[in-house]
């Protein structure tokens, strides 16, 4: 399991993420240790600054039903 977990609901996507000055190191092993790579299901959002590591797997923009929902309101 990776330390950086967005695991959204299916229905209802997680929108407006910023991800700002984020280091996580591990917890032992010594600076040659790896980190697991980050998990983004239904999630969208962006990198603000480089993160450690990097969360490249979230979305840009927002979820296409969410989009519909905002312009029939």
């Amino acid at each position: 399991m990776g330390p950086i977990r967005l695991a959204c609901s299916d229905a209802v996507a997680c929108t407006d993420i910023t991800m700002t000055d984020v280091e996580l190191l591990p917890a032992g092993g010594g600076e040659d240790a790896l980190l697991a790579e980050p998990y983004c299901w239904n999630a969208y959002g962006m990198m603000e600054t480089l993160t450690l590591p990097p969360v490249y797997c979230l979305q840009e923009g927002r979820p296409e039903s969410l989009q519909d929902q905002l312009t029939t309101c």
